[in-house]
């Protein structure tokens, strides 16, 4: 709609807006990457799980600390759902980072 309108964003909002323009296609293109089982999608499979999870990290240390900082009402409910969501991307990049030991585990030699 914005488009079409020709409306400009205001410059508070083109930081994030650029960030997801750059981002999501990084996202899916890893992510059909890693089904397809490419080397791609295994280089970039941590970084990606990494900053999805670091996000969700950021907004929960917000909610957080919101009632210390600006002296509101810890946000519970909020709270709650974020971390759920996280969980889409706290567990997968908990299991890409023990397959990534274990590989180098076995590269080496060790057990």
């Amino acid at each position: 709609g914005a488009l079409a309108e020709r409306l400009v964003p205001p410059p508070s909002e083109l930081g994030p807006l650029i960030a997801d323009l750059l981002v999501a296609p990084l996202w899916l293109i890893t992510g059909v990457m890693l089904w397809r089982r490419r080397a791609f999608g295994y280089a970039a499979g941590p970084a990606v799980l990494f900053q999805a999870s670091m996000l969700f990290a950021g907004l929960l240390a917000f909610f957080a600390l919101q009632p210390f900082i600006a002296g509101v009402p810890f946000p519970a409910q909020d709270f709650l759902v974020i971390l759920a969501m996280g969980m889409i991307c706290f567990i997968p990049f908990g299991h890409f980072l023990r397959g990534m030991t274990k590989s180098r585990e076995t590269i080496s030699g060790s057990k």
